[in-house]
């Protein structure tokens, strides 16, 4: 059985379950292949950091939201002021290296939010 890990305190403790999503399974899959070193732990997130954490998690939906926006009008504004078939292909980079950015401030979801969504 894996250990619990809490993602900010970063103690052993039992908590609610982070969803394994891409960036989650990109980490892991670089270290098993780079590092060689897994330790493969169930993240959570503690009663005592839940605070902290949806904080966290409402900074990185706001940073992400405000990223892709503003990546979208500075590829529209490229590609009408300069109406090439290759400022369509760098206002897509520029949409990918904001969405990028974004991931700086990344905090996962959690398993039971991902399952109420289902839900809906």
């Amino acid at each position: 059985m894996r250990e619990n890990r809490c993602i900010v305190c970063g103690k052993a403790r039992d908590g609610l379950p982070v969803a394994d999503d891409m960036v989650i399974e990109t980490i892991r899959a670089f270290k098993k292949r780079f590092a060689k070193k897994t330790s493969n732990y169930r993240l959570t997130v503690c009663k005592e950091d839940y605070p902290k954490y949806s904080k966290m998690r409402e900074t990185f939906e706001k940073r992400r939201a405000t990223y892709l926006i503003l990546g979208a009008v500075f590829a529209i504004v490229l590609v009408i002021s300069s109406l090439s078939p290759w400022s369509v292909v760098f206002g897509a980079f520029i949409i990918l290296l904001m969405y990028l950015l974004s991931l700086l401030s990344y905090a996962p979801g959690l398993e039971a939010r991902k399952q109420q969504k289902g839900k809906r």
